[in-house]
C-alpha cells in the first residue's frame, strides 16, 4: 500500500462538474459521479463511504459498466469481517491527521490477507485501487476508485487527475450525505411508528411471510420515505424498490401505503392485547 504524496496534480480547469453538482442529494448522483470519474481518470467502479468512528457506511456507488458490481463491493467493505481486515481505511485516517485529504494506492497482489485478496480483489478482476480519505466538518469520508484488468492500472496522468479532484470529490460526497440525510428527516411520517430499525424488527414479528428485502422496503414505506429515498438507503435501483413493494403488497393482499399502515397498527394492537 502506497501513500501518494509526491504525485503531481494535473490541471483540471476543463473538467465539467455540472453533472455531478446538479445531482448531489438525488438518486442520479451515482450515475453522474461515475461518468465524471470515468471520463477524467478512467475509473471503472467507485464507492463513497462515511467513515465515522469504527463504522463504514456506504453512501453511493457506481460502475462505468453498469450492473451491481460497485454496490456489491461497496457493501463488502462495510462488513466487519472485511473492513476490520482491510488496512486501507484505518491507515488513511491515521495519515490524514487533522483531516487533510490523503490518497492511498492499493496493489491487490501485495495484500497480506489471502482471503481478503481473493474474495474482494482477485475474484472481481481488480488490479488497482486508489482510496481518498479526509474530514469535512465533524465527519470523515472516503472515496474508493477501482480499475480492473480490462483497462489495466491507473497511469501517472490518471493519478494526477484524481489528486486534482480529491478535495472537490470529498466535498461533493459530504454534501450528498447531508442532503440525503435531511431529505429523509423531512419526509412525511418520519416520526411515525419509531425508527426504521424498530419498524423492521416489528414487521418481522408481525408479518413473517415477508422476505428480508420486502420487510426492509415496507419498513421504509411505513417510515414515510419516498421510492428514491428507499433506493438510496438500500443501495437499490428504484425499479427494484417498486418490485419489492409490489410483491409485499400482493403477499399482504393490500394495495396502498395507507392499507399497510392500517395493517401494521392493527397487528401491533392485536399483539399487545394478547
Amino acid at each position: 500500500m502506497q501513500i501518494l504524496e509526491s504525485t503531481p496534480a494535473v490541471s483540471m480547469s476543463g473538467v465539467n462538474w455540472r453533472d455531478a453538482i446538479d445531482t448531489v442529494g438525488t438518486n442520479g448522483f451515482a450515475a453522474a459521479t461515475v461518468r465524471t470519474l470515468d471520463r477524467w481518470a478512467g475509473v471503472e467502479h467507485y464507492s463513497a463511504f462515511g467513515l465515522d468512528d469504527d463504522n463504514v457506511k456506504l453512501l453511493s456507488a457506481g460502475s462505468a459498466h453498469g450492473g451491481a458490481t460497485a454496490v456489491t463491493m461497496g457493501n463488502l467493505y462495510t462488513l466487519p469481517d472485511y473492513c476490520g481486515r482491510d488496512p486501507t481505511i484505518s491507515m488513511a485516517k491515521r495519515a490524514s491527521g487533522d483531516g487533510d485529504v490523503v490518497m492511498l494506492r492499493v496493489d491487490p497482489a501485495r495484500l497480506d490477507d489471502e482471503q481478503l485478496r481473493e474474495q474482494i480483489y482477485l475474484s472481481r478482476n481488480v488490479c488497482d485501487r486508489v482510496f481518498l480519505c479526509g474530514r469535512r466538518g465533524e465527519h470523515w469520508y472516503g472515496l474508493s476508485m477501482i480499475r480492473t484488468r480490462q483497462r489495466g492500472s491507473f497511469s501517472v496522468d490518471d493519478i494526477g487527475c484524481i489528486r486534482a479532484m480529491a478535495d472537490t470529490w470529498l466535498s461533493l460526497i459530504a454534501k450528498h450525505d447531508r442532503l440525503v440525510g435531511s431529505a429523509r428527516a423531512a419526509e412525511p411520517g418520519a416520526a411515525l411508528l419509531g425508527s426504521v430499525d424498530e419498524i423492521e424488527v416489528r414487521l418481522r414479528e408481525l408479518m413473517p411471510t415477508l422476505t428480508r428485502r420486502e420487510t426492509q422496503v415496507c419498513a421504509r414505506i411505513l417510515r414515510g420515505m419516498s421510492t428514491p429515498g428507499i433506493a438510496i438507503d438500500l443501495t437499490l435501483q428504484e425499479d427494484s424498490v417498486a418490485t419489492y413493494r409490489k410483491r409485499a403488497y400482493r403477499r399482504l393482499t393490500i394495495g396502498t401505503r395507507f392499507e399497510l399502515i392500517q395493517r401494521f397498527i392493527g397487528a401491533s394492537q392485536a399483539l399487545t392485547r394478547h
